[in-house]
């Protein structure tokens, strides 16, 4: 009797290919003999490692083998492969910043089933926006494995200018006075994000009470690169409080009333150039203490636009000192003693007055020889 037919082996069904995250899992070998009811199984295992440090193949090979030392063979081979990439988590940023304020990315996190430590790196795309100060920076991140296996994430942060400029008025005059014109020192702007913010005025002249007063409203607009707009205003009052300048006809003297010039109007002149009207005020008489010795006071006032007026007086004073002059006057004569000639009046010219009536005051008898 002999016993040379080997055992009959039968493999496991396996898993040809598995993750690497899980290990390879070999179910037993099952053996069976025409003479032997127990034959020994054993088996060997190869390891062979794979395109990537997380891959590998693993060959088992069971022998079976009896009583006798008639063995059989058979193997099962499973691959560990890495075809899962990792799990990237992108950071959580501001979507939306102000500039000057430039965006900040914080970084991502990677895990790997099996590469504990995936790279992660990242690329930035920038995409200019509506205008020069604002834009969007789109930055890429990539987790790769040891094994090529990668996985991306993004986020984007808008950097806009949405703040207008700062727009200082500059400090003016309030009231001036004319003929002077309003003057507008420069405004200034400066801007967070615009180096140079543009800055345009625009004049509003309102007419005042009268038509050499007005008021400019000066309004300034300070404008950056993506229109954002700051304005401001100053008004300058032009105002007339001044009273013309009037200048009377020169005072004088002369001997009678009849002698008193006529009026004349008096020169006069305005600062800001609108009519004057001058009128007369009137004779006033003062000091009179006969018919051609008093004083005339002789005012005019002059009035501009705006209702400021100034006046000035004109003095004549009027002085007779010229005596009368007698004519007619009888000649002296010789007569006998007690013929006595009637007494004659004698007839007086004035130069002020014309023929005044004489007076008798009185005679002297002088002694004969």
């Amino acid at each position: 009797v002999t016993d040379n037919t080997a055992p009959v082996l039968v493999c496991p069904t396996v898993t040809a290919s598995v993750e690497c995250s899980d290990l390879p899992v070999f179910p037993l070998a099952t053996a069976t003999d025409l003479c032997d009811v127990s034959p020994v199984v054993t088996f060997m295992v190869l390891t062979t490692p794979g395109i990537c440090p997380q891959e590998f193949i693993v060959i088992r090979t069971w022998t079976a083998v009896d009583a006798c030392g008639n063995a059989t063979s058979c193997s099962r081979t499973i691959n560990v492969v890495d075809n899962t990439a990792p799990l990237l988590v992108c950071p959580t940023v501001i979507a939306n910043i102000e500039c000057p304020a430039l965006p900040v990315f914080p970084l991502a996190t990677a895990t790997d089933l099996c590469d504990p430590l995936p790279s992660v790196t990242f690329l930035d795309a920038t995409i200019p926006g509506l205008c020069p100060q604002e834009f969007s920076v789109t930055r890429t991140f990539t987790a790769t494995d040891a094994c090529g296996n990668a996985t991306s994430c993004s986020v984007t942060i808008n950097v806009t200018d949405n703040t207008a400029p700062v727009l200082v008025c500059p400090t003016v005059t309030a009231n001036v006075e004319c003929p002077a014109l309003p003057i507008f020192p420069l405004a200034t702007a400066t801007d967070l994000c615009d180096a140079i913010p543009t800055v345009s005025f625009v004049d509003a002249t309102i007419p005042g009470i009268c038509p050499q007063e007005f008021s400019v409203i000066r309004t300034w607009t300070a404008i950056d690169d993506c229109g954002n707009a700051a304005t401001c205003s100053r008004t300058i009052n032009v105002t007339d409080n001044t009273a013309p300048v009037i200048t009377c006809p020169v005072s004088q003297t002369v001997t009678c009333v009849t002698d008193i010039p006529l009026p004349v109007v008096p020169t006069a002149f305005d600062l800001c150039s609108g009519t004057v009207t001058v009128v007369s005020l009137g004779d006033v008489v003062t000091n009179q203490i006969c018919a051609n010795r008093l004083t005339v006071t002789r005012t005019y006032r002059a009035t501009d636009a705006c209702a400021n007026s100034a006046t000035c007086a004109q003095i004549i004073t009027v002085f007779d000192d010229v005596l009368p002059t007698f004519v007619n006057v009888p000649p002296n004569i010789t007569v006998e003693c007690f013929v006595v000639p009637a007494i004659v009046t004698p007839q007086a010219i004035d130069n002020c007055t014309g023929i005044v009536s004489g007076q008798f005051v009185g005679e002297t008898q002088l002694p004969g020889i």
